[in-house]
């Protein structure tokens, strides 16, 4: 399994590669829970066969399965160890005990950290081979991560200017 693509040059292009893999993600989780449903007693909307139609035909709002995945994914990659599992799967992919030797902990919890990630659409693992690499999604939110810290480090190491370096406090 290879890593998801290389890091689109534009802000736009990388919105929407990141777009796209989200909407992947929620086809994905969509066509799983269909087929779940059909062994298993869970309610199917009935009507509208695109996913998003079938949303707003649910909960009367059409970007609510979106703006859920999204909101998760940003506070997935809130948690520190998250956010560091999923730099270091932006290095290549790996196997759980590579993750897990790279990390220094149980395998039970390095398993759980992943699968965070993929719950969101952030990672996928290859159930071939046991790999686990970044998503089209992974992969921009990852570049977005790498580029903000990157700016504010940069932004950081530049020295204050002088009038504020010192406080003004109680002078006239």
């Amino acid at each position: 399994m290879t890593a998801a693509g290389a890091t689109p040059s534009s802000p736009s292009a990388l919105v929407d590669a990141i777009a796209a893999g989200f909407a992947t993600r929620i086809r994905e989780v969509d066509a799983a829970y269909e087929r779940a449903s059909s062994f298993v007693r869970m309610p199917v909307a009935e009507g509208p066969r695109t996913v998003l139609d079938r949303v707003a035909h649910v909960v009367g709002d059409p970007g609510a399965a979106s703006r859920d995945l999204i909101q998760r994914a940003c506070r997935t990659v809130g948690v520190a160890t998250n956010a560091e599992l999923l730099a270091r799967l932006s290095r290549g992919d790996s196997t759980d005990a590579e993750l897990t030797e790279w990390a220094n902990v149980d395998p039970i919890v390095m398993w759980e950290r992943i699968n965070e990630l993929i719950q969101v659409g952030l990672a996928r693992r290859d159930l071939t081979t046991g790999r686990v690499g970044l998503s089209a999604a992974g992969v921009g939110v990852a570049a977005v991560l790498d580029d903000l810290i990157g700016a504010v480090d940069r932004l950081l190491s530049v020295p204050k200017p002088l009038g504020l370096a010192r406080s003004t406090r109680g002078t006239p």
